[in-house]
C-alpha cells in the first residue's frame, strides 16, 4: 500500500473532519513514514533516501487529484490548512473551524445560536482561544522529533480574524479555553451554558447586545438557575455573583439558599455595576450594592439622586 494511499484511507475513514491543519496532516505523514506500515499494511513511498518533504508535497498533489481535499487555503505557508470532502457533506463553518484549530471553542452568540438559545443566525463565529504565547507552548515539545523540521511542520498557524466559506471568522482571547462541551458526534466545541451566561453579562455587546441578553434571561434563567448558580459558587468572581445573583433574583424571580451567603460578600470590594459599558447610575440594588445602569432593569431598584 502506498503512503499516499493510506493517508487518504486515513482521512476518509478514521478523521472524518472538514479540515485539517497543514501541521497536523504532517504529523500524520510522519508517523506513517517511520513505522512504514498502516494498520498492518506494508507501505511503499516510504524508502529509506525518501525525504519527508518531498512525501508531504506529491501526497498534497495526490490528494487534491483524487478529490480528497477540495481547496487549501491560509495566508502563508506555514498557515496553510485543507478544507477535505466531508466539507459538501452538510458540514458547517463551525465544524471546519473547530476542526483546523484544535484548541478552542465557540462562544458568546455563535454558542448562544448552537445551544438553540436565540433565533439571532450569526453572520460571525465568535472563536475563543488563549494567547499566542500559549499557543506556541501547547505545540513545543524539544523531544518531538517533528520539531527538527521547523514551525512550519509542527505548529498548526495561531487562529486570526479572516473570512471562511460562509461566515466570518472572529476571535477572542480568554486565559483559560475550559469549560465547553461538544456537538456534532464530537466536530463542534461550544462553551457550556453556565459559563456562557456569565460572559453574556461580561460582554453583552458580543452575545446581541444586553437587551438581547437579558431577553434570554427571561426566557431561560429560572429553568436553568440551580445550575448556573451552582456554577457561579464555584467559579464566579464577586462580579459574576453580583449580576447573576441580581438578574435570577429581582427579574427572573427565582429564590435560592445561597444568595443569602452571596449577599454579605457583596460588602468587600468596590462599587459594582451591571451593564460593563455604561456609566454608574444613580439608580442600584440595595441587595447586590450594584448599580443599575441600563435602562431595562432601573425600575428593580432604587435610586439615590436628589432630583
Amino acid at each position: 500500500m502506498h503512503i499516499q494511499d493510506a493517508v487518504a484511507t486515513w482521512l476518509i475513514t478514521e478523521y472524518k473532519k472538514p479540515g485539517i491543519s497543514f501541521a497536523k496532516l504532517f504529523s500524520k505523514v510522519f508517523e506513517l513514514f517511520h513505522e512504514k506500515n498502516f494498520h498492518g499494511l506494508k507501505l511503499s513511498g516510504v524508502h529509506g533516501n525518501s525525504r519527508i518533504e518531498n512525501v508531504m508535497s506529491k501526497l498534497v498533489k495526490h490528494l487534491f487529484k483524487i478529490k480528497v481535499f477540495l481547496k487549501m487555503a491560509g495566508s502563508n505557508e506555514k498557515s496553510l490548512f485543507f478544507i477535505t470532502q466531508r466539507y459538501l457533506e452538510n458540514s458547517s463553518d463551525e465544524e471546519l473551524i473547530c476542526s483546523i484549530y484544535e484548541h478552542g471553542y465557540i462562544g458568546y452568540l455563535s454558542a448562544l445560536y448552537l445551544h438553540g438559545m436565540t433565533d439571532r443566525f450569526p453572520k460571525v463565529i465568535n472563536y475563543v482561544i488563549f494567547k499566542r504565547s500559549d499557543w506556541v507552548a501547547k505545540y513545543t515539545d524539544v523531544n518531538n522529533p517533528i520539531s527538527d523540521f521547523g514551525k512550519r511542520y509542527y505548529l498548526p498557524s495561531y487562529p486570526v480574524d479572516r473570512k471562511f466559506p460562509e461566515k466570518f471568522l472572529k476571535i477572542s482571547i480568554k486565559k483559560d479555553v475550559i469549560d465547553f462541551s461538544e456537538k456534532n458526534d464530537g466536530l463542534i466545541r461550544v462553551h457550556a451554558i453556565e459559563p456562557l451566561l456569565i460572559d453574556c453579562l461580561k460582554n453583552p455587546e458580543l452575545c446581541g447586545g444586553l437587551d438581547h441578553v437579558i431577553d434570554i434571561f427571561e426566557e431561560y434563567g429560572a429553568s436553568l438557575s440551580a445550575r448556573l448558580i451552582e456554577y457561579t459558587d464555584q467559579k464566579g468572581s464577586l462580579m459574576d455573583k453580583a449580576r447573576i445573583g441580581f438578574i435570577l433574583e429581582k427579574v427572573c424571580d427565582v429564590k435560592s439558599n445561597r444568595f443569602q451567603y452571596w449577599k454579605p460578600q457583596m460588602l468587600r470590594g468596590g462599587s459594582r455595576i451591571f451593564s460593563p459599558k455604561n456609566p454608574h447610575s444613580s439608580w442600584y440594588d440595595p441587595d447586590w450594592l450594584i448599580s443599575l445602569n441600563h435602562e431595562r432593569i432601573a425600575s428593580y431598584g432604587i435610586t439615590n439622586s436628589i432630583d
